[in-house]
């Protein structure tokens, strides 16, 4: 199963075989029809029950996930026709207001270390890329004119289920919610010219954060550490890896970072990635893909 962010409300959504339901709708039907409550009582219920906000639907943790689970499996059974097919649909980013800004890792594979000239890192290198830059699949790319080098870095990203300060390593994985894909744009220029002190605004510029399509939740992802990724521009692949090389697996990342902040349910953390690409240019349709996450679609300009 996965989960949406649908664009018109922000409402949370599923995602089952390319067809897309509105949870809220959905769950009221379910109410109405399996538990046997007025239509106005199920609708309250919903209301009340799912927020029109993927962070909040998030901090429901199993609660909202079995929830989304039965009515699912009930309108499968049931109402098919409230499942609208994908393409007419609008989908937003899968967490279009995380807590805070987005964590992403620096160094987190050999090839992009190596071909940078750079150090093995001794522990993870964190850097917080504003919230403000993203958006979600279908969305456009826009270069601000202090932009002249512009490059992508493809990247699995995690959602935080559980929140928590010093989790040890043995229960890091129980506090991921799902993955999702970032195209961690940078505006290479800016950063090598300021060095440290220009990577905050050559990350952050708006849009330079495509994320999506959805959040697969961890259950449906039997390894994350064994996952092919792949960039397309105007059809063609300019980048492959895969997430085994990572320097720096998720239980350390998750655990290094709970160690010097506090991590919230509904925090982005971008691991890395193999490599990175560029430059972009205006009018490039590009694909971002993720064995067994999906494919986020977006374009330059």
């Amino acid at each position: 199963m996965e989960l949406v962010t649908l664009k018109d409300d922000l409402s949370v959504g599923i995602k089952k075989d390319q067809k897309i339901i509105d949870l809220k709708k959905g769950y009221a039907l379910y109410l109405n029809k399996y538990e046997k409550k007025s239509l106005d009582d199920s609708k309250t219920r919903s209301e009340f029950e799912i927020p029109n906000d993927m962070t909040k639907f998030i901090k429901k943790g199993e609660q909202g996930i079995e929830l989304a689970r039965k009515t699912l499996e009930f309108l499968l059974q049931n109402k098919e026709s409230l499942l609208k097919c994908e393409s007419d649909m609008e989908i937003g980013p899968p967490v279009p207001f995380p807590p805070k800004d987005l964590i992403c890792l620096a160094r987190n594979y050999p090839a992009y270390v190596e071909k940078g000239g750079m150090e093995m890192p001794e522990f993870p290198l964190p850097f917080m890329k504003a919230r403000s830059s993203i958006i979600g699949p279908g969305g456009h790319v826009i270069f601000h004119p202090l932009a002249e080098e512009v490059n992508h870095e493809v990247e699995l990203s995690i959602v935080i289920g559980k929140g928590g300060r010093n989790i040890p390593e043995n229960t890091a994985m129980e506090h991921i919610y799902g993955y999702t894909i970032m195209d961690e744009i940078t505006a290479s220029n800016i950063v090598r010219m300021y060095n440290r002190r220009g990577q905050c605004l050559g990350k952050s510029f708006y849009t330079f954060a495509p994320m999506g399509p959805s959040i697969v939740l961890k259950d449906q992802i039997t390894d994350p550490h064994n996952l092919d990724i792949e960039l397309y521009v105007d059809g063609k692949k300019i980048m492959e890896g895969n997430t085994k090389d990572m320097i720096f697996k998720i239980p350390e990342i998750i655990v290094f970072l709970s160690s010097v902040l506090e991590l919230e349910s509904g925090d982005i953390i971008a691991t890395g990635t193999p490599m990175s690409v560029g430059p972009m240019r205006y009018g490039q349709v590009c694909e971002a893909r993720i064995k067994d996450i999906g494919v986020l679609r977006y374009k330059i300009g």
